[in-house]
C-alpha cells in the first residue's frame, strides 16, 4: 500500500471484476471443454486482433482426437482454415480478398491438397460459408486434418473471434459436418454472452485510475 492509494471495499470489488474481465481464456474454457466432450474432438478458440486470427485456447477431446501440442498458438492462415473462412465470410468481399491476397495464396505444395489456389475459388467458397453460417476446411491447412468453425460475435454483433472443431479428415464425413457445426454454433452463442466481459477491462482500468488519483 502506498500514499497514492486508499483501500476500500469498492476498489476491491473493481479489482476483482477487472481480473475476471482480463482472463478471457479462463472464462471461456468451460464452454470449450463442453464442446470438446460433446464432439470428442479437439476444440480451438481464436481471437481477432489487427486483422489476424490467433488461437488463444484449446480443449482436448476424447482419446483418439487430435492432440494440442503446445500452449503457444500460431496466427491462422485465413483462406485454408475453417476459422479464417468463417471470419472472412463476415466481411465485405473486397475487404476479405484484400486480407487474403496481402498474405498470399501460398506456394505450390504449401498447405494441404485441397487448399484454395485462386480468387474465383475463394469467392465461391466464402459465398457458401456465408449462406450456411459456418466454415469448413477439408485437408486444406494440412493433409489429413479437417475442421469446422463459426464466428464468435460480441453482444453488438461484431465478429471478435472464431470457434473451431478440428479432427482427422476421415472422421469429418459429410453427414457429421452439419451436426458438429450446429453444436459449435451453440457454443459460440454461449461465448458471445461472456465475451463482453473483455470490454470491461479498459473501463475498469480507467475507473481504478480515477479512484486512485
Amino acid at each position: 500500500m502506498t500514499e497514492f492509494y486508499r483501500l476500500s471495499l469498492k476498489l476491491a470489488a473493481i479489482g476483482h471484476r477487472y481480473l475476471q474481465a482480463s482472463q478471457l481464456p479462463d472464462i471461456c474454457q468451460p464452454i470449450l471443454d463442453r464442446l470438446a466432450e460433446e464432439t470428442r474432438e479437439l476444440v480451438r478458440q481464436a481471437v481477432l486482433a489487427n486483422g489476424k486470427l490467433t488461437t488463444i485456447a484449446a480443449a482436448q477431446g476424447a482419446r483418439g482426437s487430435l492432440i494440442c501440442q503446445s500452449r503457444v498458438f500460431p496466427v491462422l492462415p485465413l483462406h485454408v482454415t475453417a476459422s479464417g473462412k468463417a471470419w472472412l465470410s463476415s466481411l465485405p468481399r473486397e475487404e476479405a480478398l484484400k486480407l487474403v491476397l496481402s498474405a498470399g495464396l501460398g506456394e505450390p505444395g504449401e498447405f494441404g491438397p485441397n487448399a484454395l489456389r485462386s480468387v474465383d475459388a475463394l469467392i465461391k467458397e466464402l459465398d457458401r460459408v456465408r449462406a450456411r453460417g459456418y466454415g469448413t476446411a477439408i485437408e486444406e491447412a494440412e493433409p489429413g486434418v479437417s475442421s469446422v468453425a463459426v464466428v464468435i460475435r460480441s453482444d453488438g454483433g461484431e465478429a471478435v473471434g472464431a470457434l473451431a472443431v478440428v479432427a482427422p479428415a476421415f472422421r469429418l464425413s459429410k453427414k457429421r459436418i452439419p451436426e458438429i457445426a450446429q453444436v459449435t454454433i451453440n457454443a459460440a452463442a454461449e461465448l458471445s454472452l461472456v465475451w463482453p466481459l473483455r470490454s470491461l477491462v479498459s473501463s475498469h482500468e480507467m475507473h481504478v485510475t480515477r479512484t486512485a488519483s
